[in-house]
Formats: structure tokens, sequence, C-alpha cells
């Protein structure tokens, strides 16, 4: 940074570092902005100016290639962001429709294995999963393809929860629920005319008597498959018992 810019004002020099990062900068799948250099100074010159301007960063580093890496974080408010590019530039556009503006609509590669068109394509198909079923479709771990579901849920494409409208086979029988308390009384009502005492209720699903107890006071959540092998026993719909589920132990990703 020249030493007549930095001795200038904040404005004077943050159109230096917008300078900057137009040229060399970049923004991230999850809607930062990250610069790398081989030049210490520049890298620290920028940290300095965003400092000035109370924006939130990463430590300075310096990475495989040798070159010092800065970014922002998640704290900092997304119009400050946008102050760092100029309008109708690719960098701004992408920034924008990551943080959910689609009319943005930036230039993306579509070659790729994993992207947003992908992820849609597979939920307009099923309407709802959980990450676990992403995951082995897209052979990809759940860090990587969050960043591709927090972009469609900030423009509004997809709800993310732990409390989907309705079931689907495509949320995996591993997944642990509450219900809620009507529903929750009308299946261990049906469990006590059943099979009477608790512990043949635990002999019957092979499980501690002391594991059914924490799912009877609604201690723990009880896995989906548990409750699907439970309802023909207990003359109950499955249908209607995940019409009552109010909370899992994962994400769900549903189609708005």
């Amino acid at each position: 940074e020249p030493t007549r810019i930095k001795k200038s004002s904040l404005a004077i020099r943050k159109a230096f570092a917008k300078g900057v990062l137009m040229f060399d900068g970049c923004v991230t799948k999850g809607g930062r902005i990250a610069f790398s250099s081989k030049s210490r100074k520049l890298a620290s010159a920028i940290i300095e100016i965003w400092e000035n301007d109370n924006m939130r960063h990463g430590k300075l580093h310096k990475n495989k290639r040798g070159e010092w890496t800065i970014y922002t974080t998640a704290q900092n408010k997304y119009f400050k962001l946008l102050a760092y590019f100029e309008e109708r530039t690719q960098k701004q556009k992408l920034l924008r429709w990551i943080h959910g503006e689609k009319e943005a609509e930036p230039i993306i590669k579509k070659s790729s294995h994993l992207s947003i068109q992908k992820i849609l394509s597979v939920l307009k198909k099923i309407k709802r999963c959980d990450i676990n079923f992403l995951e082995h479709t897209f052979r990809r771990r759940y860090s990587t393809i969050r960043h591709y579901l927090k972009i469609l849920e900030n423009q509004k494409s997809i709800r993310i929860s732990s409390t989907p409208y309705l079931w689907s086979s495509c949320i995996s029988e591993k997944a642990a629920v509450y219900l809620n308390k009507k529903t929750h009384d009308i299946v261990f009502l049906k469990i006590r005319e059943r099979f009477g005492l608790g512990k043949n209720t635990a002999n019957t699903l092979g499980i501690h008597k002391a594991t059914f107890s924490a799912w009877k006071l609604r201690k723990n959540r009880i896995p989906i498959g548990t409750l699907k092998r439970l309802c023909p026993l207990l003359n109950i719909k499955f249908e209607v018992v995940t019409k009552g589920v109010i909370q899992t132990d994962r994400d769900i990703i549903e189609l708005i």
C-alpha cells in the first residue's frame, strides 16, 4: 500500500482495498471475502483497513503455496462486504447471489460434480431428505454440501430444520425423533394395551428396559426405525405417527 494512501482517510484506503480485492480477491461459497498474496505487507495492509472498517476477519496465515492468506468471517454484515466490490461485477453478483438475491445471476460453472442446480434437481424429485441422503447421492461430506444448502436456504428455495412437514423414505430410519405429546401418549397407551409391562416391550424390541423407560418419559428420542416396527404391532398407521414428529436428531432438507 503506497505511503500516501496509507496516511489518507479510511474512504481512500477502502478504495485501495477494493481495487486489490476486485483484481485478486475471491468470494467463497460461504459468502465471505478471501485474499492471498506472496506479499505479507499487502495482506497485512488489507487486514489493517478491514480493522479500521470494523470488519471481522481470520488470522493472517501462510497457505501450502507459500501465500499469505486472509479472509472475512461470518459475523460481518452483508452490506459491508458488498462495499469492497464494484456494482454489476462478477464478484459482487456472486456475493449477492450467495446471500439470497436470485436476480443477481452470476456466471456459475455447471460442470462440477456438485452444484446448486444438481441439488435442486434431486430435491424436485424427492421433495425432502436428510443430509445423509445427500452425502450418499453426491459422495461428498456435509461440510462441503452445507455451503450449497445455505445458498439455497438464503434464496428461499429450501427449508432446513429438525422438524419435517412430512416424512419421507429419503430420511434414514436411524433418525431419532421426539413426538408431540398427543401422539406420544397414544403410542405408549397402545404399547401398554398390547404388551403390558415395559420390560415386555423391551424384550420384544431387543433393547434394555432403561432405554424403553427413557423413551416413555421423553428423556431420549425414539429411532424412527423402531416406530416403524411398532406401528403394525400396535395397529397404528406409520404415516399418522410421523405427522407427530416435532424434532429430529439431524437436519432435514425440504423443497419449498
